[in-house]
């Protein structure tokens, strides 16, 4: 699987199981970040241009999760918590994207959107366009943000990513995660299979069979997302980015293992 060069935008969305140990709370992984922040900073001088888009990883689930936030409390503390959480992660990534180089924007998603019944319904998307004329790197990351009905909502980094694109002209999403992409099982099951391809047409029923979650609705969130991106005709890519080197080598052309999602075709049995 490989990709070819053109000027248009890539949105890159930085796994929380990526960047984050998720099975140990609060704890970044500080050598993929700095990978990362080098190899990002090199396709950028390379003419590449990018809104970055990160999870929340052992930060942002841990604590949403500790205060009941994904079952739908909204006890206010938890609220400010799982903020602060996700400011503390977008933090250290700015500040390693910054050293090695990248003129990265932090723009913070409770600050520009609201929600309602937890559906996005409103985005200022100004800033974010003033940045990328100005030729900084936009980041993001998945957020709790007011909501008219419910005091607060969750919204994920992959949510957020649909929510840009219908304003954004982007050729290319890259969902990048701990694992080479999407399997038709958990990934740490005996026996996992990668699917390399996956049709428009086939999503909603691996969806049923891929329900491994977390508190932003997991891999059935990502794969509902790819299937508006893909009607979008944007091209949609899943692959591992904790490998080094595997998105200078996917974007230069080169063959990686990854997971495509195809328009209107069948994946060979």
């Amino acid at each position: 699987m490989s990709c070819t060069n053109d000027s248009k935008l890539i949105i890159l969305k930085l796994g929380g199981s990526a960047i984050t140990d998720k099975s140990r709370p609060l704890c970044p992984r500080t050598e993929v970040m700095k990978s990362l922040a080098r190899e990002i900073s090199k396709l950028i001088h390379k003419n590449f241009r990018f809104i970055l888009i990160h999870g929340g990883g052992s930060f942002g689930h841990y604590v949403a999760t500790s205060y009941g936030i994904d079952r739908g409390e909204t006890p206010y503390r938890g609220y400010i918590e799982t903020r602060i959480a996700m400011l503390r992660l977008n933090e250290l990534l700015c500040r390693y994207f910054s050293d090695a180089g990248i003129p990265i924007v932090p723009i913070h998603p409770s600050c520009i959107m609201i929600a309602s019944n937890g559906i996005p319904s409103a985005i200022f998307i100004k800033p974010i366009n003033v940045a990328l004329e100005a030729g900084y790197v936009p980041v993001l990351h998945g957020d709790v943000v007011l909501d008219i009905s419910r005091s607060y909502s969750i919204i994920s980094g992959d949510t957020l990513i649909d929510v840009l694109t219908d304003y954004i002209p982007t050729r290319l999403v890259i969902f990048g995660m701990d694992v080479d992409g999407i399997y038709d099982r958990d990934p740490s099951e005996v026996g996992a299979k990668l699917l390399t391809e996956i049709s428009v047409s086939e999503i909603d029923n691996i969806s049923g069979k891929v329900a491994y979650l977390d508190v932003t609705g997991g891999i059935i969130t990502k794969l509902r997302v790819a299937k508006k991106l893909a009607a979008k005709g944007i091209e949609v890519v899943f692959l591992n980015i904790v490998k080094g080197g595997i998105l200078t080598d996917f974007l230069s052309g080169k063959e990686v293992t990854a997971t495509r999602v195809l328009i209107n075709r069948k994946i060979s049995p």
